[in-house]
């Protein structure tokens, strides 16, 4: 299930540019994928040190 529906403000913002801001984020080591394979999902979360953690 995604979670497209999220309330952005005043104006849309496209799905390609969404993806785009989370691939920036996910470069520069903000956020990370998390994977639970017991409910097989998967989310983004922040990385609290602005650094991927390993």
């Amino acid at each position: 299930m995604l979670r497209e529906g999220t309330e952005y403000g005043e104006r849309d913002v496209a799905l390609e540019v969404k993806v785009e801001q989370v691939m920036l984020q996910l470069e520069r080591g903000e956020v990370k994928i998390l994977f639970d394979p017991a409910s097989e999902s998967v989310d983004i979360v922040v990385c609290r040190t602005g650094r991927a953690l390993r």
